[in-house]
């Protein structure tokens, strides 16, 4: 964990371009990005679907992109792929 604040807190150095390059490696691997599919797919699909009734009427797409993802982001850490009845109970709705 003290690894991940190094990459976020640490000076623009050599030290840190290695971390970020091993964050980037591991983390956004596209195995992991690919794993992650599910989520994001789910969550565009309803994100569209509310949105499509408000049609004509005037939206705000920055709120809407940062919901999405943050519910995408939460859903990813919190949710359990197990259960796949409980996918769909947000944390990130409040936000």
């Amino acid at each position: 964990m003290t690894q991940c604040l190094y990459v976020v807190f640490s000076d623009n150095n050599s030290e840190w371009h290695n971390l970020r390059k091993i964050f980037s490696h591991e983390v956004l691997s596209n195995k992991n990005v690919d794993a992650c599919m599910y989520f994001r797919r789910g969550e565009v699909r309803k994100t569209i679907k509310k949105n499509y009734s408000k049609i004509g009427s005037t939206i705000d797409i920055s709120e809407i992109a940062f919901s999405t993802e943050a519910n995408v982001l939460t859903s990813i850490v919190w949710e359990n792929t197990s259960d796949l009845n409980a996918i769909g109970s947000y944390f990130g709705a409040e936000l």
